[in-house]
Formats: structure tokens, sequence, C-alpha cells
């Protein structure tokens, strides 16, 4: 090695220490310059008339919407064909949960999750290995020709 080398590397262990803080605080402050960028750019687009501008339409359009299906509420409740559907469906449902429609569901949703384990059950069991049967001709080696 040559002089010149040894002057630019430390080469005590307090020198390296010295160096090696020295770059940490380095890269701490540049760290903390980045974060105080980061906020302001955040800061900045958040105060930005353009934002507010955006804000504003968004606005107006869900206050147009909200408008418009209060509207359509209210037209629909005034309307005696949704009111008949209405309690047609309220009758269906109610028919629908009867103690006999609800014992058939739970039977046919208890045979199914059956099969479903039985399914499983087959499957997860081990099986015995497959005897390997030699084929019925041994294979010839390869020719000089088809090399």
């Amino acid at each position: 090695m040559s002089d010149t080398t040894t002057k630019n590397t430390p080469t005590t262990p307090e020198a390296t220490e010295r160096a090696s803080a020295q770059a940490g605080s380095e890269f701490a402050q540049e760290l903390s310059r980045l974060s105080e960028n980061l906020c302001a750019l955040i800061k900045s687009y958040w105060e930005s008339e353009e934002l507010r501008s955006i804000e504003r339409e968004v606005t107006r359009g869900l206050e147009q919407f909200n408008k418009s299906v209060n509207d359509m509420i209210r037209q629909l409740r005034q309307d005696d064909k949704l009111r008949k559907a209405k309690d047609g469906v309220r009758s269906a449902w109610e028919t629908a949960h009867g103690p006999q429609v609800v014992s058939e569901m739970r039977g046919g949703v208890l045979d199914t999750l059956r099969a479903i384990n039985d399914q499983l059950a087959r499957a997860a069991m081990p099986r015995p290995a497959e005897e390997v049967k030699p084929d019925a001709a041994p294979s010839e080696a390869p020719s000089e020709e088809n090399k």
C-alpha cells in the first residue's frame, strides 16, 4: 500500500467510528429534509385552488345525485304498482320462511354437506401404490445414427 492510501482511510477504531457517525448524521439529515419537502408538497397541494375546485365539483355532483335519488324514491312511494309489488314480495318472503320450507332447506343443506364431507374423506385416504408394469419390449438403446 502507498502512503496516500493510508492517509485517506481511517486507521484507528476511533477514526472509523467518527466517520461512520458522520455518515449516519448526514443520512439522518437527508431523510429529515426529504420528510420536510414531502410535507411541504402535500400541504401545498392540500391548500391549492385546484383541490378546492375538485371538492366543489364533487360536492355539487353528490348533491345532484342525492336530489335525484330522493325524487325517485318519492315517486316510487306514490306508485300503487310498487305498493302491490312490495306486498307481494312480503307475502312471498313470509311463505318461504314457513316451518316446512325451512325444514326442507335445512335437510337439503345437511345432505349436501354430508356428501361433500364423504367425498373429501375419500380423497384424503391414503391409496396403495400402484404396481409399475414393465414394458412389453425392452427399450432399445439409441443407435449411433440417431445421436
